[in-house]
């Protein structure tokens, strides 16, 4: 592919200025502005992608408790001892998924940050299942990670990735608007499904804080990551059976860094607020302090 034009985008709008000036598709465009920042050749990055889905698929299998409160993934085995379930098999595996890389992230294990560490859980939890189900190939996997990616930078340009900048909203919901956009495009590769599904993943989560239990990224973070993977498949869902965001992705962005912006200092990964601030959260908090005293 050739990286003879100087296309760079910001926003989600620019993206698809870009798409239709250009003639060429959003993979292209993506690829092309990916190179000019990187100063990558376009297949150095093609093999970047390949090796975070290597990654990504490993952090799903990994299953690992040795985790600092030891949050047991018996909650990656919630479906072991029941016989009945609210959801289908693809849905129980998104969401054990989910959970499983989350906790390895916990546990200092590899995992992909997608966008952050903290929001790990759910891209690989929705998007390694959904493969494997429906039988994709890598080349298009590859392609909608490119699309999640894409997502992602938009939210960095023009808000925050930050839980200490923006809450939880800037992780698990940025980390949900990325999932639910590279879902959609694996099912239609069409720019403006893409955009409605993370437009609906993102709205779904504006305003949660970031409120870690004695500060780590274990209670109620790993939850989340499960919460935000069904939250990306709902969006997902939506978006490519026809229901189409009625505020354009950017506005959603920026709506999320206005809340966040006015949301107190203590809601935002301090562990001063929120659910860190029970007293269940300071019990945590003190015995922790205590186990690091000894």
């Amino acid at each position: 592919m050739s990286t003879k034009f100087e296309i760079r985008y910001r926003s989600f709008n620019d993206l698809k200025i870009a798409i239709e000036k250009y003639d060429l598709s959003p993979i292209e465009i993506i690829l092309i502005n990916e190179s000019k920042k990187s100063k990558l050749p376009e297949h150095k990055i093609i093999e970047k992608f390949e090796y975070i889905l290597r990654v990504m698929k490993d952090s799903v299998n990994l299953k690992e408790t040795d985790n600092r409160f030891h949050i047991s993934v018996d909650s990656a085995e919630i479906y072991k001892e029941r016989e009945q379930s609210f959801f289908s098999p693809l849905v129980q595996e998104i969401i054990q998924s989910a959970l499983v890389t989350s906790v390895n992230n916990a546990c200092m294990h590899r995992i992909v940050s997608s966008p952050t560490g903290g929001a790990s859980g759910v891209m690989p939890g929705v998007l390694i299942p959904i493969l494997k189900h429906y039988g994709f190939n890598d080349d298009i996997a590859v392609k909608a990670l490119l699309i999640g990616a894409a997502i992602g930078d938009v939210i960095k340009n023009l808000a925050t990735l930050s839980g200490a900048e923006g809450g939880c909203q800037a992780e698990i919901g940025s980390a949900s608007a990325m999932t639910a956009g590279a879902v959609s495009y694996l099912f239609k590769e069409d720019i403006s499904m893409v955009e409605s599904a993370a437009s609906i993943a993102l709205k779904n989560i504006l305003g949660l804080t970031c409120d870690p239990v004695a500060g780590l990224v274990e209670i109620p973070c790993i939850k989340r990551n499960a919460m935000g993977a069904l939250n990306a498949l709902l969006a997902t869902e939506l978006s490519i059976s026809g229901i189409k965001t009625k505020i354009p992705f950017d506005e959603v962005v920026l709506a999320m860094k206005d809340i966040g912006d006015k949301m107190d200092s203590t809601l935002r990964e301090t562990g001063l607020g929120g659910l860190a601030a029970t007293p269940t959260g300071k019990k945590f908090s003190k015995k922790l302090k205590q186990s690091y005293n000894r």
